[in-house]
Order: structure tokens, then sequence, then C-alpha cells
């Protein structure tokens, strides 16, 4: 991505872009019928012409935020895989540090549980 953002900005448009684009293709129409003798559209009552620019003009806006998310979400990825943080077991990746962290809190949990 060409702008740059706080993680904590970009994981808050990733989850408001899943809501968009789920809003956006619930609200936009891209079927309906007309009769042979008609001029409109019949959910709509719109000419075919007008009908048409919507959906296409809708189906373009779904297209323009699933393309952001993906930017979105790569860059998130790709965040957690470069930013490395220091913890108690040592030094990780944000995205490594999740798999280790349960590993090692769980071999604990299990040597705490074990019988005596």
């Amino acid at each position: 991505m060409s702008e740059k953002m706080l993680i904590t900005q970009a994981l808050d448009e990733r989850d408001l872009l899943v809501k968009r684009i789920a809003d956006k293709i619930a609200k936009a129409s891209f079927v309906d019928t007309i009769k042979p003798n008609e001029d409109k559209v019949y959910a709509k009552r719109i000419a075919r012409e007008e009908y048409a620019r919507e959906a296409e003009s809708a189906y373009q806006q779904i297209i323009d935020l699933i393309e952001r998310f993906q930017k979105i979400d790569a860059a998130i990825v790709a965040s957690n895989a470069k930013t490395e943080i220091t913890t108690s077991y040592g030094v990780f990746t944000v995205a490594g540090s999740i798999p280790a962290f349960y590993k090692k809190s769980v071999s604990k949990m299990m040597q705490k549980a074990s019988p005596i």
C-alpha cells in the first residue's frame, strides 16, 4: 500500500470494509424483469439503460471495496511478519509469537496439571 496508517487503523478499516461490502451486496440489484411491451424494469420502475448503469456502478463499487480490503489485509499480514516483539519467551515476529505463546502456555499448563 502506498499510504501509511497505524496497524490499529488498518484493522479498524478492514473490519469496516467487511461491513460495507456486505451492505453494498445486500442493497445491490443485478437482476430484474421487464415485459416486452414496457420500457421500465419491473421492480424499480426505471428505464432499462438506467437500471443497467446502476447495476454496473454497484458492481464496480463492490469490486473497489474488495480490492481495498485485500490491500489492507495484505499490508497487515506483511507488517505482522516483519515486526519483531520481545516476550518472556524470546524475540518473535508478531505472526510467530502467537503460536509460540500458545505452545509454551499449553506446555506449562500440562506440567502444572500432571499428576503427582
